[in-house]
């Protein structure tokens, strides 16, 4: 890395952003952030602070901000790891700018691998607590390198944050523990093993089921699924497709000024300029700041106005 930028480290620049998402004195607003105008807003604050918009003085901005935050609120920053340890222990996934449960109707197999009752989830809600009591009833007999692995990878997911595909590498780890918990469980020579081992799987998804929803289960993510969809078509130039899902997002989600937007450029592409006025003008309503949909009502209202000349002279 140092020879391509002049920087060393051991995470790239973006790995500050994500300790100051997970480490701010608003954890749930900062771990709410979707993918969009948020998170462009996020991005582009140390340059708007500083004047300078290099990655490297960016990410030293993000970690400036971490290390003031625990200097001033100690408290609230070890209260900050705690509530993380819980999003670790989730036994359902918690999502970041995807959602794993909004593409299960289109999946079998996740529809067969993934599910949820309440707020327990399948398969972590039954992976997770037989993996940590495995790990305890096996700890002499598995490899140190599994657990302590684990347990690693575990803590700087507190340190950072916690979500789902964050927290998939552990389930290789995690099913070695279940399968050697379940086997030293059947194997217990004394019953008081096995009770000790239940109440301990017991505890654990509890703690795992219990609290919530947090910051991150809050917002429905179909919406930003479909909104993906679409924007995926009108780059292949699928243009009533994109349209439908584009409205689809909207149906799920009315204050969305990307969708609104997009609509706009799917409309405005089929040379339905009036009806993609309404669209841009909707996105410019709810982010004034969105230059985007602000340039694009101008150049609809100009292809509008052009059009209406053209149909006059003939």
């Amino acid at each position: 890395m140092h020879r391509h930028t002049g920087h060393a480290g051991l995470w790239p620049p973006s790995g500050a952003v994500n300790l100051y998402l997970g480490n701010s004195p608003d954890l749930d607003a900062t771990l709410a952030i979707r993918p969009g105008l948020p998170w462009e807003a996020l991005i582009a604050a140390p340059a708007r602070q500083t004047g300078v918009n290099d990655p490297w003085r960016n990410a030293a901005w993000y970690a400036a901000r971490t290390r003031e935050f625990v200097r001033r609120q100690p408290g609230r920053a070890l209260a900050n790891l705690g509530r993380k340890t819980l999003h670790l222990l989730a036994s359902r996934e918690l999502p970041r700018n995807l959602d794993i449960m909004a593409l299960r109707p289109w999946s079998p197999v996740l529809r067969v691998t993934l599910w949820r009752v309440g707020r327990w989830g399948f398969p972590t809600g039954v992976l997770l607590p037989l993996a940590l009591v495995g790990f305890w009833l096996a700890r002499r007999r598995l490899p140190s390198v599994v657990p302590v692995t684990a347990l690693l990878y575990a803590a700087a997911l507190v340190l950072v944050f916690t979500s789902a595909r964050y927290r998939a590498p552990l389930w290789p780890l995690a099913a070695i523990g279940a399968v050697a918990g379940v086997q030293m469980a059947w194997r217990a020579p004394r019953r008081r093993t096995l009770v000790a081992a239940a109440v301990a799987a017991a505890l654990l998804t509890i703690v795992g089921t219990v609290p919530g929803p947090f910051a991150q289960e809050r917002t429905d993510l179909r919406a930003e699924m479909w909104h993906g969809v679409g924007f995926n078509q009108l780059q292949r130039g699928e243009l009533a497709a994109a349209e439908a899902s584009f409205r689809q997002a909207l149906a799920l989600r009315e204050q969305y000024p990307e969708a609104w937007n997009r609509l706009g450029v799917a409309l405005a592409r089929q040379e339905r300029y009036e009806e993609s006025i309404g669209c841009f003008a909707r996105a410019a309503a709810l982010a004034p700041d969105y230059r985007e949909a602000v340039a694009n009502l101008k150049l609809a209202r100009r292809r509008a106005a052009a059009a209406d000349a053209a149909g006059q002279g003939r």
